[in-house]
C-alpha cells in the first residue's frame, strides 16, 4: 500500500498541475495538447530569457516579441507567454475560419441589426447589402466589427459553432494559450499571448486573400443597394513605413490596450514577425514596433540572421 501511495502522489500532482495550467491558459482540460507544439514550454521561455543579452530597447508595452522568420528564432521577448486580451487581432482567426468553409465570396450579404450592435464607429449600416468579399476586406482593412459579424454569419453556422471552430483552429496552429468567445474582439475574454499571436499572423499570411487585405492602404466599394462609394482606410500605420508590410493587424479595447501584430521585410528578403500587446496609446504601439524592427534587423545583419537573443 505504501508503494502504491508513493507512486500515486506524483501522478496526482502531475494531473493537478496540468489542470491548473489549463485553467490559467484559458483552455479546457480536454484541449490540453497531447502532441508536440511549435511553442516552447514555459520553462524553456524562462531559460531563454535568462540567457539573453540586455537589448536596451525602450518599449512602453506589456508584452512584445520579435522573431527571425528565416530561422524561427526569438530575437526579442518581453512577457511572450503572458495571457492578455487581444481585441481585434481576433479577426485574423475569424477570417481564417471563414475562408476554411470555402465560401462564395460573391454572395450577397445584408447587414442585420444584430450585426450592428455596439459598433457605432462603423461606416456600414443595417439593411445595406455587400458582397461577402467586400465585407471581408472591410473587416480586415478597417477592422470593422459589423463586417466581421456579417462575414461569420454568412457561413450559416451558429455563433457557438463558429467560435468553436476558431478555438479548434487556434489549437491546430499550436496556440495553446488562446481562447475565443466571439468573432470581433470586443469581448475582453478573447485572450492570447504574443507567442500565440505570432503563430496566428504567420498562418493568416498563408491565405492569399487575407494577405492581400492586410497589405492594402485602403479599400473602396459600395453597398449593392446604395449608390455612394465608400473608402475604408487601413488601421496599420506601418504601411507607410520604410519596410514592406507583408501582413499586419491592429486591435484595441480598454482591457487589451493597443495591440499590433505584423510581418515586415527588408530589401533582400530578410523577414521578421513583430507582436506588441498592451501599449498605452495608438501611436505607442507603432513606435514600439518601429524600434523593435530597427533593432532586430540591425542585430540580424551583425550576427548573421539571428545568433543573438534579446530579452526586454
Amino acid at each position: 500500500m505504501i508503494r502504491k501511495r508513493r507512486f500515486l502522489i506524483p501522478v496526482l500532482a502531475t494531473v493537478v498541475a496540468l489542470a491548473v495550467y489549463a485553467t490559467v491558459s484559458g483552455i479546457g482540460a480536454s484541449q490540453i495538447p497531447t502532441t508536440g507544439t511549435n511553442l516552447p514550454s514555459r520553462q524553456e521561455v524562462v531559460s531563454r530569457q535568462r540567457q539573453c543579452l540586455t537589448g536596451g530597447v525602450k518599449l512602453n508595452s506589456q508584452s512584445a516579441l520579435a522573431i527571425d522568420n528565416q530561422t524561427g528564432e526569438w530575437i526579442f521577448a518581453r512577457n511572450p507567454q503572458e495571457i492578455r486580451s487581444i481585441a481585434s487581432l481576433t479577426k485574423l482567426l475569424t477570417a481564417m475560419v471563414y475562408l476554411d468553409t470555402k465560401p462564395n465570396l460573391e454572395k450577397q450579404v445584408t447587414l442585420t441589426a444584430e450585426d450592428c450592435f455596439e459598433s457605432s464607429r462603423s461606416h456600414i449600416y443595417a439593411k445595406e447589402t455587400f458582397r461577402a468579399l467586400d465585407l471581408l476586406h472591410i473587416a480586415l482593412v478597417a477592422s470593422d466589427n459589423r463586417a466581421a459579424r456579417a462575414v461569420a454569419g454568412a457561413t450559416g453556422l451558429s455563433k457557438a459553432d463558429f467560435v468553436a471552430r476558431m478555438d479548434k483552429k487556434a489549437l491546430s496552429l499550436g496556440m495553446v494559450n488562446t481562447r475565443m468567445y466571439e468573432v470581433t474582439g470586443l469581448d475582453e475574454r478573447n485572450v492570447s499571448t504574443a507567442a500565440d499571436v505570432s503563430l496566428m499572423i504567420n498562418a493568416a499570411m498563408k491565405y492569399p486573400m487575407i494577405k492581400q487585405c492586410m497589405s492594402e492602404l485602403k479599400y473602396t466599394c459600395r453597398p449593392l443597394n446604395k449608390k455612394r462609394i465608400r473608402t475604408f482606410g487601413n488601421t496599420n500605420r506601418l504601411l507607410w513605413s520604410k519596410w514592406q508590410v507583408e501582413a499586419g493587424k491592429t486591435g484595441y479595447i480598454q482591457k487589451s490596450a493597443y495591440c499590433l501584430a505584423t510581418i515586415l521585410s527588408e530589401v533582400g528578403g530578410r523577414e521578421i514577425t513583430v507582436v506588441v500587446l498592451g501599449a498605452p496609446t495608438n501611436g505607442s504601439r507603432f513606435t514600439a514596433a518601429r524600434r523593435l524592427a530597427d533593432f532586430v534587423f540591425k542585430q540580424l545583419t551583425r550576427s548573421g540572421h539571428g545568433k543573438q537573443q534579446i530579452a526586454g
